[in-house]
């Protein structure tokens, strides 16, 4: 009986040693873990004006009873946030806050405002690699014209996925609602190549007219996360379109009679671009696909035994302006350079092959 008393009093030691040493084993890597990272260099500031829209351009001015300021600019492309050095920021200091136009007038002003770096305390996880939570600072206009500031935290869907945990709310939605069709309508000017008027060319091409075309992109692919300091997003474009322009032939290849023919596009690409959080300026770089094919009339142009349909590809680069916002969509100027290789069994002197630079310019909505 005594023996059996011992051997249960054993065990009982033997897994309290155990538990002791798992712990004391687990305590360092917690202590590691649980590590905050060293402050960020910059802090992420966003302020509203009294209808909730983010202050679109403007400066930020922090001054000390001692009369020590500095200054932060709203950016350009990034709507109502700007950054501010933390080594600027002292937890026992009472700053003004005043908020000027792009004419150096001020707007509003809020007084013994403190910062208090605890509020800005993200929870660093160095096995996660992640922040447990995502802070906004946010200072507001009020209808009276007074500000008020709060800091917003809230868990980082990031950290809640590496854990295991069900997604959460990710804060406010600070990111712009990027487009994601654009249609295009522009006109066409072909620069060099056999694309230009030549009259020694395929019986003679006296003139060329500029052209115009229309496309539809789609974009995907932007961030989906807080974006940082940086004021551009990534996307991805695929893209569809058609383009055509008038040429005047001689009566070498129309006997008895001046002509014209047609030369039709079309074309498919996919690529890549970028474009501010203010989305009024985007670019983009794409490699397209394409057929042609000259037209005379309602059918294929056939001379001297070949028929002028041509597969081709290359690069086309695009730049869009945002120049007005309505409800419903933004409307933009666009322009865009084609260097296009059309390929094609031709004779000598022969036209309408070959690498087509070209340059469309119109507009856009988004």
């Amino acid at each position: 009986m005594r023996s059996v008393r011992n051997i249960l009093s054993y065990r009982k030691k033997r897994r309290w040693r155990i538990s002791l040493a798992v712990v004391l084993l687990c305590l360092p890597a917690l202590a590691f873990a649980a590590q905050d990272a060293p402050p960020p260099t910059y802090i992420q500031f966003s302020i509203q004006d009294p209808g909730g829209n983010f202050f679109p351009q403007g400066e930020i001015e922090f001054c000390t009873p001692g009369g020590r300021c500095f200054y932060a600019d709203i950016q350009e492309g990034f709507p109502g946030n700007f950054y501010l050095p933390s080594e600027y920021l002292h937890a026992d200091t009472l700053y003004t806050v005043m908020i000027y136009d792009q004419q150096v007038k001020v707007l509003w002003e809020m007084r013994d405002w403190r910062f208090e770096p605890e509020d800005y305390d993200a929870q660093w996880n160095r096995w996660l690699g992640v922040h447990k939570f995502l802070i906004f600072p946010r200072f507001f206009v009020k209808e009276d014209g007074s500000m008020s500031f709060e800091v917003e935290t809230t868990l980082n869907p990031e950290w809640e996925r590496l854990m295991g945990l069900a997604n959460a709310y990710a804060g406010p939605d600070t990111l712009p609602d990027f487009p994601e069709l654009l249609w295009t309508t522009d006109g066409l000017v072909p620069l060099g190549g056999n694309f230009r008027s030549g009259p020694d060319k395929a019986a003679g091409v006296t003139g060329v007219s500029p052209g115009y075309g229309a496309s539809l992109l789609r974009r995907f692919g932007y961030p989906q996360h807080e974006l940082t300091r940086d004021s551009w997003a990534s996307f991805r474009e695929i893209g569809g379109g058609y383009a055509r322009n008038r040429y005047d032939t001689d009566s070498a290849m129309a006997p008895g009679r001046a002509s014209d023919v047609v030369l039709h596009r079309l074309w498919i690409s996919v690529g890549y671009g970028r474009i501010t959080q203010s989305m009024r300026t985007h670019w983009s770089v794409s490699l397209a696909a394409g057929h042609a094919a000259v037209r005379d009339g309602g059918k294929v142009l056939e001379y001297r035994g070949r028929s002028y349909r041509m597969w081709g590809g290359g690069v086309q680069v695009r730049w869009v302006r945002g120049l007005w916002s309505t409800d419903r969509a933004d409307i933009g100027v666009i322009g865009r350079f084609d260097a296009m290789h059309w390929f094609a069994d031709a004779a000598e002197n022969d036209h309408w092959y070959g690498w087509e630079p070209s340059v469309l310019v119109g507009l856009v909505v988004y």
